[in-house]
């Protein structure tokens, strides 16, 4: 889907990375026990499901959707 909504596929930090323009959008993560999506700024995106979390303390604009 991030292919044909026009994003380049990267890899970054070993991991595969969707840039568009030369700037990051989203990665694939893998956790032990889950994996997902981690949007750089993802506090832009409307979440009225409430599904996306921040992935620390400490983070400002990057957000996660988490699949267990």
């Amino acid at each position: 889907m991030a292919l044909q909504a026009g994003l380049t596929e990267e890899c970054k930090w070993g991991v595969p990375c969707f840039t568009f323009t030369n700037r990051n959008v989203v990665m694939l993560f893998v956790f032990k026990e889950s994996c997902g999506l981690s949007f750089f700024r993802g506090e832009e995106l409307q979440d009225p499901a409430n599904r996306l979390e921040t992935a620390g303390p400490n983070t400002r604009s990057g957000r996660l959707f988490r699949v267990t």
